[in-house]
């Protein structure tokens, strides 16, 4: 990691010393449509590596309440991020 001596004169000071952490939030069903049947079987395929680690049958149930407040919301896309990373490595 560089240090931010490093890069002065480099970076505007405005934005090198500014020590505000801001993070980005999307919605998940932006870009992935939980009512969507082929996105459901995608994500409940009891064949995937990710059933040795989450409890599918809870997180249907999350989903069936419609339960997709923001702190569900990022549990569920955490879930799926672990899922295509264990099925694509």
């Amino acid at each position: 990691m560089t240090p931010i001596s490093d890069i002065k004169g480099i970076l505007d000071d405005k934005i090198r010393l500014d020590r505000v952490k801001m993070g980005f939030n999307a919605s998940l069903n932006s870009f992935f449509d939980l009512k969507n049947k082929d996105n459901l079987e995608y994500l409940f395929n009891k064949n995937s590596d990710i059933s040795d680690f989450v409890n599918l049958k809870k997180v249907k149930k999350i989903l069936d309440n419609d339960y997709l407040q923001n702190h569900f919301s990022k549990f569920i896309f955490g879930i799926l991020n672990i899922k295509i990373f264990l099925e694509n490595n």
